[in-house]
């Protein structure tokens, strides 16, 4: 059949009719090389589906002629396929095909076959019986009064079967061992669907059998999965469990339904007292990171003895598929060690813990400054270059290199580190370590993180400078800037002024309306200064409660004018009337200070006031 092809027609005709005969009429092939078989001869044959149905007619009708010349008796009723349409065959394959993807064993096998011959042939009671998949004894199942199954008895000896209904039952077959059995009664099948229903259940028992080849398969790989020597369970890339072996299920004293989609983590803890620390949730965290190996120490409380000491090597491992990632776990509890290499091991775990917990990073360094051991996941930077890894600050002046580990006392050097394509401050203390024998020395390195001091420091800065409310200067900044232009304008000759105001109808809102109420006032108010004043030339500052000020440099008096009545505009827009501000302007004249100039302000912005406010006044 593969090279047909190259055959002669006459070649090619009797290759057909053998292989034909060989699929339609045989009772022991399986009937799934029938319906493929047709496929085939349709295509080669070129002909639409009628003309072969009409093709395979005609031949059957001259087979049984034949038969009968020759005294053989005729072609039986319904065992072989020749008997059938294309189109039963054909409905009969999509049927079984479905057994080959069922899961949940032989009571979904069952329940699904009761789906179709209810739905199909209208059986509602009937007796089914299947094969154990590995030969030893079959499975009864009785219909319900609902139409549905009973639970599964057995697997049991064909004698011992509890059938309801008498009588002769009808065979799943396939080739020439029997995979099952059905008996209905009679009167609920019209006589017209016998055939088919025998086609069904030849299809439904070659899908059996092969579901069953298959299930045998994987009953041993997890028969294989239980006899490891380790307890090993399967994870989801959360970290839950998703299948376990006995040894696992055994070291947590659960059962396998009762340990799934529980997080390993916790049940290691919780079960055993073995604790898998942080490197495992970094491990999970980074899905580029393919395995994790480590000896841990624990306090066993699985031992039924009281808590004993052990240690236990773990081992866990990505698998990566086409749908979805799988975390191999792997425990070995070494419980040959004596207690001495048990206490080492315990120190050596407390000592990685110990580091592990720290803020700080921990490195040692050869005399050359390589790497020796590194705190970091994975000892990452190990063989590397210390002064490689990181850079000292601008203002460091000292040796950078191998030199630093020269000098006496403990060098600290504040250095920066790369880190997810920014940089991250570290204060390094470098302190030499005592020979061990042998040539040469280490120098230990505790590299302190900075980031939370350099924060705090800009976040001191910010307020020693800003108003925490509105992101204005605050009252302490503005006496500062306040000097400082004053004495420029006099440097510079220069003008300057001063603007300084309160809000109209603050008050009002403030107390009625809250607090809360107020400060949304004030930061608006905030908003409103910086974006209408020129950026390096004029300086909004909040004076403090509800008043204002705005120290204006390079400006004369009809610009500072300008600029008054502009935030009087804006603010009272700002509000619709409800909040306005009465201003006073001045500008700087000979012979002022900045508290003169602040204080003729003042008194503009109470006259401003005192004529009804939301007005712009100039100090006299």
């Amino acid at each position: 059949m593969d090279r047909l092809e190259e055959c002669t027609p006459l070649q090619q005709a009797v290759i057909l009719a053998t292989q034909w005969a060989d699929v339609e009429l045989s009772p022991t092939r399986g009937p799934f090389s029938a319906v493929r078989f047709n496929h085939r001869l349709r295509a080669v044959l070129g002909l639409r589906e009628s003309e072969l149905e009409q093709l395979r007619s005609d031949c059957l009708v001259r087979f049984e002629a034949l038969l009968q010349h020759l005294g053989l008796g005729h072609v039986p009723e319904n065992d072989c396929c020749i008997r059938h349409s294309l189109k039963a065959m054909q409905e009969a394959y999509f049927m079984s095909i479905d057994l080959l993807a069922v899961d949940g064993g032989v009571e979904a096998v069952a329940g699904l076959m009761a789906r179709h011959l209810g739905l199909s042939f209208g059986l509602r009671h009937f007796d089914l019986v299947l094969r154990s998949a590995h030969g030893g004894g079959f499975y009864f199942f009785g219909s319900t009064a609902e139409g549905g199954l009973g639970p599964a008895a057995g697997p049991v000896p064909p004698a011992d079967l509890p059938w309801n209904l008498k009588g002769k039952g009808l065979p799943l077959r396939a080739g020439e061992r029997k995979w099952g059995e059905l008996r209905h009664r009679p009167q609920d099948l019209r006589p017209d669907e016998a055939g088919a229903l025998a086609l069904y259940l030849r299809f439904a028992a070659q899908a059996y059998e092969n579901y069953c080849q298959r299930r045998a398969v994987t009953e041993e790989r997890a028969s294989a999965f239980d006899a490891l020597p380790l307890a090993v369970a399967r994870l989801d890339e959360r970290g839950r469990v998703v299948e376990t072996n006995k040894r696992f299920r055994s070291l947590v004293g659960l059962s396998a339904e009762q340990a799934r989609a529980k997080d390993l983590e916790k049940l290691l803890a919780e079960r055993v007292g073995l604790g898998l620390g942080a490197e495992w949730r970094e491990f999970l965290d980074d899905p580029a990171r393919l395995d994790l190996n480590r000896i841990v120490c624990f306090l066993d409380k699985s031992a039924g003895e009281g808590e004993q000491e052990h240690c236990a090597y773990l081992s866990a491992r990505r698998e990566r598929g086409a749908e979805q990632e799988r975390i191999l776990f792997l425990l070995e509890n070494l419980r040959e060690l004596s207690r001495m290499e048990v206490q080492t091991l315990r120190r050596r775990d407390f000592l990685e813990r110990l580091i592990g917990s720290m803020r700080d990073l921990v490195f040692t360094v050869d005399e050359a400054g390589k790497i020796t051991f590194s705190s970091l996941p994975g000892e990452e930077g190990r063989g590397e270059s210390l002064f490689g890894r990181f850079t000292p600050e601008t203002t460091y002046s000292g040796p950078w290199g191998p030199d630093i580990l020269e000098q006496p006392g403990s060098p600290v050097v504040e250095a920066f580190r790369a880190v997810d394509g920014g940089r991250k401050p570290y204060e390094l203390v470098f302190s030499r370590l005592e020979a061990q024998g042998g040539p040469g020395f280490e120098t230990l390195v505790v590299a302190r993180d900075l980031s939370t001091v350099r924060r705090l420091e800009k976040e001191l800065k910010l307020r020693a400078i800003y108003d925490g409310l509105t992101g204005l200067f605050n009252h302490a900044q503005f006496r500062v800037v306040l000097e400082r232009e004053v004495s420029r304008s006099r440097r510079t000759s220069r003008p300057m002024g001063l603007i300084f105001f309160d809000l109209d109808g603050f008050k009002n809102i403030n107390d009625t309306k809250g607090h809360q109420a107020g400060d949304a006032i004030l930061r608006l108010v905030g908003e409103i200064l910086t974006r209408e004043l020129r950026q390096g030339m004029d300086f909004p500052c909040r004076y403090g409660g509800d008043e204002f000020a705005v120290v204006v440099a390079e400006t004369g008096d009809r610009d500072l004018e300008m600029i008054g009545e502009r935030l009087r505009q804006a603010i009272s827009a700002q509000f619709s009337g409800k909040v306005t501000i009465s201003a006073g302007l001045t500008a700087l004249n000979a012979g002022d200070t900045a508290d003169s100039l602040l204080n003729r302000a003042d008194r503009a912005a109470y006259s401003a006031k005192g004529a009804g406010g939301n007005t712009v006044v100039w100090a006299k």
